[in-house]
């Protein structure tokens, strides 16, 4: 990556302050990976990478890292998270994505988790009706057909296609990256075709094949803010898959805040020998015949 107008300012380790453009250059010159953004993917990576042996640099322009995961307050009393809401795995010592994660970078046990309610992980207010969404999909089809009893039919059917398509998907989710992920459909065909019109066909249209009312609609997608595209651009595989991440071992909330996250992975990072700099903008990214230039 060139730096010649890379940093303005920044953060190494607990310090601030201006850096030299040269002494940028030679520290990029040592370096594997750059990550630019201190998002929870960015820092994921980074620790993994970093963990794994490899020198990393992860640049945020904002003064605090964290994306999403940040937390801020109120009178120094009230903590709001700007982000993190419910996470779907995170059974202690399970084999879930964010467990297997942290243990594998020596955090999962810092990191405690609250379980939400599994009869109403959030509510759903419409001007005329409201519904918990439960951690089952009996649940989800019997509290759907209750608040909309003209729609019960198509209901029933459009939660099972996406049952269907959820837990299918799952059952591939850890096959290796091959032929190999076709063999577990090949014996459930009809359940690798409800995948493959996941994959091709948006939500809207299993609406549309169910025929479900504009109300009915919404309610299944009232989790649209974990992908935020409309229904015409979401596949059917998407709700399906984050509707499985909750419903297979319930949704959770990191008890100390979503900062506590962050916070471990940068400390992961920097016991590795990594570096995280804040309040450093990254101006531009060259690329010349495919590869990342550096200076």
């Amino acid at each position: 990556v060139r730096f010649s107008t890379l940093l303005d300012t920044a953060e190494a380790g607990m310090r601030s302050g201006p850096v030299p453009i040269e002494a940028a250059r030679r520290s990029a010159r040592k370096l594997d990976a750059i990550i630019v953004g201190s998002g929870l993917g960015g820092l994921s990576t980074a620790a993994c990478l970093a963990a794994a042996g490899k020198s990393v640099l992860v640049l945020e322009q904002h003064e605090i890292v964290g994306g999403c995961s940040q937390t801020f307050r109120r009178k120094g009393i009230w903590e709001f998270d700007c982000g993190v809401h419910y996470v779907g795995g995170c059974v202690p010592g399970s084999d879930g994505t964010i467990p297997t994660v942290l243990r594998g970078l020596g955090v999962e046990d810092r990191i405690a988790w609250s379980k939400l309610d599994d009869a109403g992980m959030d509510t759903v207010h419409f001007p005329e009706h409201q519904f918990r969404v439960p951690t089952s999909w009996e649940g989800l089809t019997d509290n759907l057909r209750r608040c909309f009893p003209a729609d019960a039919d198509g209901l029933t059917k459009c939660v099972a296609e996406l049952r269907r398509i959820g837990e299918g998907a799952d059952r591939i989710n850890d096959v290796p990256h091959s032929v190999g992920v076709v063999l577990p459909l090949l014996k459930r065909p009809l359940e690798a075709l409800a995948i493959a019109r996941g994959l091709e066909f948006p939500i809207g249209h299993l609406f549309d094949r169910c025929k479900l009312g504009l109300e009915a609609r919404a309610s299944l997608l009232a989790l649209v803010h974990l992908h935020n595209t409309p229904p015409a651009r979401t596949p059917a595989l998407l709700v399906a898959v984050l509707l499985r991440h909750y419903f297979k071992d319930g949704a959770y909330f990191p008890t100390q805040g979503g900062q506590v996250l962050a916070a471990n992975l940068v400390e992961v990072i920097r016991a590795h020998g990594g570096q995280v700099r804040t309040k450093t903008r990254v101006q531009s990214i060259d690329v010349d015949a495919g590869r990342v230039v550096t200076p």
